[in-house]
């Protein structure tokens, strides 16, 4: 072998030893997201327990007290509609954190919900197009319902769209996210 040959060998197994470097530490960023992203979405489930057991509690009783009382005052009466206000919010805030109906009924239920709530005060007409298989992991199912509910926030607040389709597609381990804004 010649001096050239034999530098492209060795410029060839250096090249082959720093692509599995790469790979490696790319595989090591890859698993330090996934344990990331699964830390806030467990501190976001307890967040939202915490909000509908402790806030959530507190302002039932409140509201109830109040619509007890806000037939002796329109003022009470006034601020009874002001604690039902602030429940709801609590309410639908806690469900967006941590929304268990993706744990209960599986992603496309929870995609249409999420759809109904974000959209339903908005003149948007909305479709869906979901398909995915029921058994699809859980991680899987945050994940897209996390895409999904980040992209009908956007089309909110940035579009001025009165037509939107959702399509969320998952087959041999690849997703699909598509939406079309009118």
């Amino acid at each position: 072998m010649t001096d050239l040959a034999t530098e492209i060998e060795n410029i060839k197994a250096l090249q082959a030893t720093l692509q599995a470097r790469l790979d490696a530490d790319q595989e090591v960023l890859q698993q330090l997201a996934k344990r990331l992203w699964a830390q806030q979405e467990s501190e976001k489930a307890k967040l939202s327990r915490e909000l509908h057991d402790g806030i959530g509690q507190l302002l039932t009783g409140l509201t109830r007290r109040l619509q007890a009382l806000s037939t002796s005052s329109p003022e009470l009466e006034a601020l009874h509609g002001i604690a039902e206000m602030a429940l709801n919010d609590v309410r639908q805030l806690s469900r967006l954190m941590s929304p268990t109906i993706l744990d209960d009924l599986g992603l496309k239920p929870a995609l249409n919900w999420l759809c109904r709530n974000l959209l339903s005060g908005e003149d948007i007409e909305y479709h869906t197009e979901i398909t995915v298989p029921p058994d699809l992991p859980k991680d899987i199912s945050t994940l897209l319902f996390r895409i999904a509910q980040e992209t009908l926030v956007n089309a909110i607040k940035h579009s001025e769209a009165t037509n939107l389709t959702l399509s969320i597609s998952y087959h041999h381990h690849r997703a699909r996210s598509y939406s079309d804004l009118r």
